[in-house]
């Protein structure tokens, strides 16, 4: 069971057997299933088939951020670092060490601002390595929260870019409104807000 997620039998109440089959099926306060994302070539006739006629699937593996999104960040950070020793400007593994990095130190309750900075520093260093990302702009922002203190000016600035960059990103566009309203930039604030609250397909 690849996925990490436990798999329960489902009757099938048109099968005369009652067999039925086994499904994955996540319960309430289970971590994020670990997923494999893979891509067919859909074109080209019929060179590059399997021996059976399927076509072949080309695994693309993303286990630091995978790991991340499951929760497991100490996994993530290692991930991340492998990925990095092959492709050393690769800033989404950069997003992905800092983002755990400020993780781990949620978890474990940490007050040293060196090791707060330590994983910012990362943070900052993706953001270098690719310019029009506006995730780590956001996660700059978030960072200072994380740690319970306020974020300054230059931080602000960062997320008023990543919005710029992505304003149909709801968390971007929310904290963002947030960060407006705490500077008593009401007007600007509810718009943002009024914005999302009446968007099609808004999901609330």
């Amino acid at each position: 069971n690849t996925t990490k997620v436990p798999r329960f039998r489902l009757p099938d109440f048109d099968d005369p057997t009652g067999e039925g089959s086994t499904s994955p099926y996540p319960k309430a306060g289970d971590p994020n299933a670990v997923v494999r994302l893979g891509l067919v070539t859909t074109g080209g006739g019929l060179i590059g088939l399997n021996e059976d006629g399927t076509l072949p699937i080309r695994w693309l593996d993303l286990p630091a951020e995978t790991e991340y999104l499951a929760g497991h960040d100490a996994e993530a950070v290692q991930a991340a670092e492998a990925a990095l020793k092959i492709a050393p400007t690769l800033s989404r593994a950069m997003l992905v060490i800092g983002k755990a990095m400020m993780r781990l130190n949620i978890k474990g309750n940490v007050i040293e601002a060196e090791r707060w900075k330590a994983a910012r520093s990362w943070i900052v260093r993706a953001n270098k390595a690719d310019t029009n990302d506006p995730m780590p702009l956001f996660a700059y922002y978030q960072s200072f929260g994380q740690q319970g203190i306020a974020p300054g000016e230059k931080a602000l600035a960062g997320l008023r870019r990543a919005y710029q960059m992505v304003p149909e990103a709801k968390d971007v566009r929310m904290t963002y409104a947030s960060s407006l309203a705490s500077r008593k930039t009401y007007g600007l604030a509810i718009r943002l807000v009024e914005t999302v609250a009446f968007a099609p397909h808004n999901g609330s």
